[in-house]
């Protein structure tokens, strides 16, 4: 298998950048199968030899692996985890699966299922967010407001480092450092940890914003969305030097007003999508149903296009294309250089989480339970 035909993490990769180097067919889709896992389906795909993911019902949690050409159910593994049920991705590293449930982060087998080995934590401590992996470490943060670096051999805890505050999205890691994002009443914080010793390097405050996007690496950039803790509410996109946290430039957007009906879990908690990035092409999606294309270097806005519900999900771009889920149920695809649509499918329920994309199809679930490829 192309390690281009992969989607190992949440968003792709360890920057978190939502790109993979493929180009899309521009026809419209075939259903390859559509499989009933569960009564909830929040977490976002990863694909490798098969696909994973996490999946829940009212009263069980577990980890899926399904076939990637047929569908089928090759294992699933039960967790210890109780509602509200987190929605974090699995990382796959070579042949192991890093996830956690309570008291424990531990790793699989991604051919069998079967458990290799754990690091075991307090009883109450699970993770917030979704691994990810480098060759020196997997990486994940908590709800004890710490990041931990844990060794890929061993599981053997490296470091751990204190945010001093609840995380609140998932990290992003590149060779400068792994970015962190925390929150208390009024403040978000923005750090950033050495890899190898956990030490911090830097941390920048925003004042009256909530930060709940995935940061994005790219080169000597991290890019931040939060959105104004007063009303009325607006979203801004920071780019920041990711050697020693300097704003660099900023991008306000105010949401339009809508009309929407979607099927949310609590539409006033919506705070968009976490963006992706290509080339010199930064993509966001808001919950007014917009979704942006922004040129990095001049930060103008290249095209914008209105979906049929809010956005939560982010979007999987490839060299031509982009793919995106809104919370009508509607999986939509875009030209990524024009913004114009070239198909959508409409799923039977909300498509909050990102969707995953290889060469050959395009996988994502919807929150009542059902998972679906399409063939592309």
């Amino acid at each position: 298998m192309k390690n281009q035909e992969i989607w190992p993490v949440f968003r792709s990769n360890a920057c978190r950048t939502g790109f993979l180097p493929v180009r899309s067919r521009s026809s419209a889709p075939c259903v390859e199968y559509k499989v009933k896992v569960g009564d909830y389906l929040y977490s976002s795909p990863v694909v490798s030899k098969s696909i994973y993911f996490l999946s829940y019902s009212k009263d069980q949690s577990r980890i899926c692996a399904l076939d990637r050409v047929t569908g089928a159910v090759c294992w699933t593994y039960d967790l210890n985890l109780l509602p509200p049920y987190p929605w974090y991705s699995v990382a796959v590293h070579q042949s192991n699966i890093y996830v956690s449930d309570y008291g424990r982060f531990f790793a699989l087998d991604a051919f069998s299922g079967k458990l290799l080995r754990q690091n075991n934590q307090s009883e109450k401590w699970f993770a917030l967010t979704s691994a990810v992996c480098d060759d020196q470490a997997v990486y994940v943060g908590s709800n004890y407001m710490s990041l931990h670096a844990f060794s890929l051999s061993s599981l053997e805890e490296k470091w751990s480092f204190n945010t001093k505050s609840n995380i609140t999205a998932d990290i992003s890691v590149s060779d400068n450092g792994i970015v962190v994002v925390s929150q208390k009443p009024g403040v978000s914080f923005v750090n950033c940890v050495d890899k190898m010793s956990g030490e911090p390097l830097w941390t920048s405050e925003f004042l009256n914003a909530s930060i709940r996007a995935c940061p994005v690496i790219s080169g000597d950039i991290v890019y931040i969305v939060s959105v104004r803790f007063r009303e009325p509410q607006k979203y801004n996109l920071y780019a920041l030097n990711v050697q020693n946290g300097v704003l660099i430039w900023k991008k306000e957007f105010e949401p339009a007003e809508h009309n929407f009906n979607s099927r949310s879990r609590n539409n006033k908690s919506l705070l968009g999508s976490s963006p992706s990035i290509a080339g010199n092409e930064i993509y966001i999606g808001l919950p007014d149903g917009h979704l942006y294309s922004l040129n990095i270097n001049n930060q103008e806005i290249n095209w914008s296009f209105l979906s049929s519900g809010f956005i939560e999900s982010s979007p999987a771009v490839t060299n031509d294309a982009l793919y995106f889920g809104s919370m009508d149920g509607t999986l939509h695809t875009l030209d990524r250089h024009t913004g114009s649509e070239r198909w959508n499918f409409k799923a039977s329920s909300s498509i909050c989480a990102s969707p995953a994309v290889t060469s050959e199809s395009v996988f994502f679930g919807s929150i009542d339970g059902w998972f679906h490829a399409l063939s592309l």
